[in-house]
């Protein structure tokens, strides 16, 4: 999983944060394993490391925040079709339209407009809106299969409260989770 303010072409790419940190591609989990988090000045002194230039605003008329960028899951070593192939029933999101994370809980939702239900390795039918929820931590544990397609991400917005709204990005490679809740969006 990676954070990286830095690819181009894209509606939330910059140079420098807004506290004039340049930033580059920060590994936030490999193989797994957390190896990094996001940074502005103010977070990187209290737990005594470098900023990672995540510190953004929506204005200079707003506070700066820690702001997540470019956030996407890097390929692996599985063909999409290879990964279909393997699921007996399931759901395969597309292009998510929605996401937000619960801090303190650990919790997670993230919505779709258009999903696939997938039965005997097969695309049966086309899905409506879903929604896929639960806990951070399970959901990654149960990831056994990552594509090794191309990047594609979609643009969104991180907001902060109700207002403080910046450009994001987020998605990357397909992912195959076991025993993900999944319901209608």
């Amino acid at each position: 999983l990676y954070d990286n303010p830095s690819i181009k072409g894209q509606v939330n790419s910059y140079f420098f944060d807004d506290e004039g940190i340049k930033p580059g591609i920060n590994n936030l989990v490999e193989n797994g394993i957390l190896k990094n988090f996001i940074y502005d000045r103010r977070t990187a002194g209290v737990l005594n490391t470098i900023p990672q230039g995540n510190g953004r605003r929506e204005s200079y008329a707003h506070p700066e925040h820690v702001r997540m960028t470019s956030t996407y899951f890097g390929p692996g070593d599985y063909g999409l079709d290879e990964m279909i192939s393997e699921i007996k029933k399931g759901v395969m999101m597309v292009h998510g339209n929605f996401g937000m994370e619960d801090p303190l809980g650990g919790g997670m939702q993230c919505t779709s407009k258009k999903a696939y239900l997938i039965e005997n390795g097969e695309k049966t039918s086309i899905l409506k809106a879903t929604a896929l929820s639960g806990a951070v931590l399970e959901l990654l544990k149960n990831i056994d299969a990552v594509s090794k397609d191309s990047l594609k991400l979609d643009g969104g917005t991180c907001g902060k409260g109700s207002e403080d709204y910046v450009p994001v990005t987020s998605g990357g490679s397909y992912l195959r989770a076991n025993n993900a809740l999944i319901s209608p969006g």
